[in-house]
């Protein structure tokens, strides 16, 4: 291992999946029953299906933020059953925010005060304009949320606040 040669001048402020501060919060329990089990994974937004399970992405009513990451067992990979994951197997039942100030991943830069929208196929989070009225092809907006806290250069952990 090589002698470190950068200090990094900001720390991690959280996981993502968790909920950044107090404040007002919602949360509702679920069965996860996505077609790709390997979309299922924290932080990312979730759909009902007819059934009443929910899927990773998707067109139906909002469900919720995927969140706790520290209150689900760890099912590791196919290759290492130990090696840690964010990723939930389908048929599990886990808790989906609606309402607070969650800790969640972009792939992109993102601007405080921008808007939250989520891939439809695989429930990954991005984000519009403030004043964007249109979520995007293949995205949907999550339900009064932006972006509150830590503008990002590039891809990287941000806070949401969702206000349903």
């Amino acid at each position: 291992m090589a002698f470190p040669s950068k200090v990094n001048d900001s720390l991690a402020f959280g996981i993502p999946g968790e909920f950044y501060a107090d404040g007002p919060s919602r949360a509702v329990p679920a069965m996860i029953n996505s077609a790709n089990a390997g979309y299922n994974m924290i932080g990312r937004a979730f759909t009902y299906n007819a059934d009443g399970t929910v899927t990773a992405g998707g067109t139906g009513a909002f469900a919720g933020i995927l969140i706790n990451p520290k209150s689900q067992p760890l099912y590791g990979t196919a290759q290492n059953p130990l090696e840690a994951s964010t990723t939930l197997p389908n048929g599990l039942n886990a808790e989906f925010c609606t309402m607070g100030i969650l800790i969640v991943t972009f792939t992109t830069a993102v601007t405080i005060g921008q808007k939250v929208v989520f891939d439809t196929q695989h429930g990954i989070l991005y984000t519009v304009d403030a004043t964007a009225t249109a979520a995007g092809t293949g995205k949907a907006f999550v339900p009064n949320a932006f972006v509150s806290h830590y503008s990002t250069a590039g891809a990287g952990p941000a806070v949401i606040t969702i206000t349903n």
